[in-house]
């Protein structure tokens, strides 16, 4: 029997702390991709069995005033090996929604960031020492966000791109996954 993880996260006092603009706070994402809390290998990549196939996000509870979305997905359990926190996709400014569902290695319009690896695109799963957490992050804003530089975005983790539009977020969801 396969079970979809579902985690809502409640950040309304971390949205507090970080100045939010107008914190609403709270989204929820599902996805069946991640399974009893374990990534499913298809997202992962080919020297790992897997396809770089981008995951299936759901995306709900979006506040009406949000206009865009942004979706990070990182790996801070790469910083002893690789030096720093490995960011596997970074996708903004997708126009918001009721709700939002991105279909497996289907990612929706928006802006692409890059991934630590220097790829516009999602990066799959590939930790080089043993079980990593992921985590899936989407925050919403009401206004599009200037992710650019002359080259176009750089890799973000969560906490960069908190930093760097701590006043623009309205809400936020993470979704936790092993692989």
């Amino acid at each position: 029997m396969k079970l979809t993880c579902k985690i809502t996260v409640l950040l309304i006092p971390a949205l507090l702390s970080m100045g939010v603009a107008n914190s609403q706070g709270i989204l929820e994402i599902t996805s069946e991709s991640v399974v009893d809390g374990r990534i499913q290998k298809i997202h992962a990549c080919t020297s790992k069995g897997g396809k770089d196939q981008s995951v299936q996000l759901s995306i709900l509870q979006i506040p009406p005033d949000a206009k865009f979305l942004s979706i990070i997905v990182d790996d801070p359990d790469a910083i002893p090996v690789a030096g720093k926190n490995w960011v596997h996709w970074n996708l903004f400014n997708i126009p918001a929604q009721e709700r939002l569902d991105i279909t497996v290695g289907k990612p929706p319009v928006g802006d692409p960031g890059r991934s630590s690896g220097g790829s516009k695109t999602y990066e799959g799963m590939c930790p080089p020492n043993g079980t990593h957490k992921y985590r899936f992050a989407a925050y919403v804003t009401a206004e599009k966000l200037d992710v650019g530089g002359f080259f176009g975005p750089t890799a973000m983790h969560m906490e960069t791109f908190e930093s760097k539009f701590k006043k623009s977020i309205l809400g936020k969801g993470v979704l936790t996954g092993e692989f």
